[in-house]
């Protein structure tokens, strides 16, 4: 009887070891999967803060002048001639390659990926063009802040020509309501 219960006590005490390496096991692939959303978290807070930080804008390489200086044609339309920090790998600075420019030094401050580029898709520009006739530069910063808005409440990473129409008619409906405030003499 002495030995039964022995036995018993051992087998219980085997079940447990394996259920203990079965939940050891789990929790490290789940402290793996933890660890590469962490990476993508910080990778994606990283690629927000560059097209934040204030001074900077996006741009692309467009040829390499000298071992310090490349020509670099910004979104917004100029081409700057610019050098680059020094920890920065210039083997990657090919033409094509999407950088963050600092605007106050003239120097190109990091590598962007094309995830940052949010477009999808063809978009008319034209069309949109023509629903933003008379808007001023805030007006179409607000644009396309509002496809951005779109884009999210569609659950996507990306805006696509619909939201931007969207955004055109949202913020041309609101530049109609802001003409007729009437304003009193105080």
């Amino acid at each position: 009887m002495a030995t039964n219960a022995r036995e018993k006590a051992i087998q219980d005490y085997r079940k447990k070891l394996l259920e203990h390496r079965e939940i050891e096991s789990r929790l490290k692939e789940v402290r793996e999967q933890l660890k590469e959303v962490n990476k993508q978290y910080e990778k994606s807070e990283n690629d927000l803060k560059a097209l934040q930080s204030m001074g900077q804008i996006v741009g692309e390489v467009l040829k390499q002048l000298t071992e310090d200086k490349f020509i670099v044609k910004a979104t917004n339309g100029p081409r700057y001639v610019v050098g680059c920090r020094r920890q920065l790998d210039k083997s990657k600075l090919k033409p094509g390659t999407r950088v963050a420019l600092d605007m106050t030094t003239l120097t190109i401050v990091r590598y962007l990926p094309r995830e940052v580029d949010p477009l999808h898709g063809e978009i008319d520009w034209e069309g949109i063009v023509k629903l933003t006739d008379g808007f001023n530069g805030a007006d179409l910063r607000n644009v396309c802040t509002e496809a951005g808005v779109f884009a999210i409440r569609a659950d996507r990473e990306y805006v696509i020509e619909e939201d931007f129409m969207k955004a055109a008619r949202k913020i041309s409906d609101n530049k109609k309501l802001e003409t007729k405030l009437d304003y009193k003499p105080v």
